[in-house]
């Protein structure tokens, strides 16, 4: 159900290393030039201190395949900036099955301007995300709820979907509730085209 604090979190992992911080943006941003993604030298910072507390938790729960900083910036960073430059001032987004908060709270990192709420039905998921949201203090909002019961209750200009499931599914997840959607953003992989040829045929 929805609210802001999931419950308390008697499992907080903590601070990351003292040096994690300086560290950490200095390896991003070392992995970022060549990839010619543009990001502030404090965003870059706030970037490698939300991937730090990330891979903090991924040692309890599958929250993300990228746990370095290569993948993490060719990944999780580039994905996160295309969808951003796609963003009106203003817009309300939902990031659809964030996981650990990929892509949602590198969008929200990017672009101080929109509003983005994290949503996935997994409690431990959505209770780990809530930890490194707080202690980032980022104005981002958890929601631990099926999309299915959370559109009902709420709009957004953009939803936005990285690794959750097939066209398919996602389509039929949303169908009946389109008219509290503006648009939606999926980052898929080389069988993108297989799924849209299943999802049309339905």
């Amino acid at each position: 159900h929805e609210h802001r604090k999931l419950f308390p979190l008697a499992d907080s992992l903590g601070e990351p290393p003292d040096d994690s911080s300086a560290a950490g943006a200095q390896a991003l941003a070392a992995e970022l030039a060549p990839l010619d993604v543009e990001v502030s030298p404090e965003t870059c910072a706030q970037l490698a201190e939300f991937a730090t507390r990330l891979w903090q938790w991924n040692e309890r729960l599958n929250l993300t395949r990228h746990a370095d900083w290569s993948s993490f910036a060719a990944r999780d960073v580039t994905d996160a900036w295309q969808l951003a430059r796609l963003l009106e001032p203003a817009e309300r987004v939902l990031d659809l099955g964030t996981g650990g908060g990929l892509p949602g709270v590198p969008i929200a990192l990017l672009r101080g301007d929109v509003q983005v709420t994290c949503l996935d039905q997994v409690g431990k998921k959505a209770r780990a995300l809530e930890d490194i949201v707080t202690a980032l203090e980022l104005d981002v909002q958890v929601v631990n709820a099926r999309v299915q019961d959370h559109l009902p209750a709420a709009e957004y200009e953009t939803v936005v979907v990285r690794a959750v499931g097939k066209l398919e599914r996602l389509l039929k997840w949303l169908q009946p509730h389109w008219q509290r959607v503006g648009r939606l953003l999926v980052v898929k992989g080389p069988s993108w085209t297989d799924e849209r040829y299943v999802a049309r045929q339905k």
